[in-house]
Formats: C-alpha cells, sequence, structure tokens
C-alpha cells in the first residue's frame, strides 16, 4: 500500500543546509544516547510543529480521496514490489 513519510531534514532558517548537517553530526556523535542527550530549554520547536501540522492535514487528505492512490512505475519500491507479487 503507498505510503509517505515526513521528517524535519535539514534546512534550517537563517542557515544553509551544511550547517544543519554539522549540527546534526555533532549531536549524533557527541549526545545521542549519552548523558547529555536530554532537553534543552534553547531548543525552538517551531519547525516541528508546522512539520507535524503538515503531517496530519496530509494524512486527512489522503484518508478523504475517494480512490487509493497508485504506484508511479520506476519508483524506489518498484523492484521489491515486482518481487512480493510473483
Amino acid at each position: 500500500m503507498p505510503s509517505f513519510s515526513i521528517n524535519e531534514g535539514n534546512k534550517f532558517k537563517g542557515h544553509d543546509e551544511a550547517w544543519g548537517e554539522a549540527q546534526a553530526k555533532d549531536y549524533v556523535d557527541n549526545h545521542y544516547h549519552q548523558t547529555s542527550d536530554e532537553y534543552q530549554a534553547s531548543w525552538d520547536f517551531t519547525g516541528l510543529a508546522k512539520m507535524g501540522q503538515f503531517g496530519y492535514v496530509l494524512g486527512l487528505k489522503a484518508d478523504f480521496e475517494p480512490e487509493l492512490q497508485g504506484w508511479k512505475a520506476g519508483d524506489e519500491f518498484e523492484a521489491a514490489r515486482l518481487k512480493s507479487q510473483k
């Protein structure tokens, strides 16, 4: 069944994508699953709230479509889909 996935990405207002990638790498390398892996009051969740709203509306729109959306030929999952149909 077709689906969608959204994530926060690495683009931040006022910064280029390389900056976001560096921030993510630093956090994973130096904090993820370590004692310093905890909430920081300086974090801004504005973008995550917008992403959550977008995902919610996207899901509602998909749910209320009159017909199930189909797969597109040549997509990245086509080989696995064809294999499972054998």
